[in-house]
């Protein structure tokens, strides 16, 4: 028993992104992951689940999502109202944060699920290494003078 999500388009049975952690149950409520792909695009898109049964049966399109809004714009905003670099974003294993000044930077990250992997004070562009941790949206807080001033996602794929 698996489940699968696509954006848009359908692009087959058993061809959409699998769903990792999926719990079989007559009612699925709580929270779950998706692949968002770097090359979405900005603006609205359909997010739609579907799910595979015991006998190999998959579903229609279990429910769809019908506006999600994505905006992969707000790391330039980041660079631009502070003046730190975080690259790449989308990234596979490691993610890069140049801050703007020698002033200490906290950078605080938490993983799809809400847990806290990296809390530390950077004065000079370091190299975070998230080989091994799993894919998905990671929230990224950035700190100085005990004032937070910016949060964003970074995605891992």
């Amino acid at each position: 028993m698996a489940a699968e999500s696509f954006w848009d388009e359908d692009p087959g049975f058993g061809v959409g992104d699998p769903i990792g952690g999926w719990i079989v149950s007559a009612d699925t409520s709580g929270e779950f992951q998706v692949h968002v792909p770097s090359n979405i695009g900005w603006g609205h898109h359909l997010l739609y689940v579907r799910t595979l049964d015991q006998h190999g049966h998959w579903s229609l399109t279990n429910w769809a999502v019908d506006s999600v809004f994505v905006d992969p714009t707000d790391l330039g905003d980041l660079t631009a109202q502070t003046g730190i670099s975080v690259y790449p974003n989308p990234f596979a294993e490691t993610v890069t944060v140049q801050p703007a000044e020698a002033k200490p930077l906290r950078v605080i990250l938490y993983d799809p699920q809400g847990k806290l992997v990296y809390d530390k004070m950077l004065t000079a562009t370091t190299t975070i290494d998230l080989n091994g941790m799993v894919a998905g949206g990671y929230t990224a807080f950035f700190w100085q003078d005990q004032e937070r001033i910016h949060r964003t996602t970074l995605i891992k794929q």
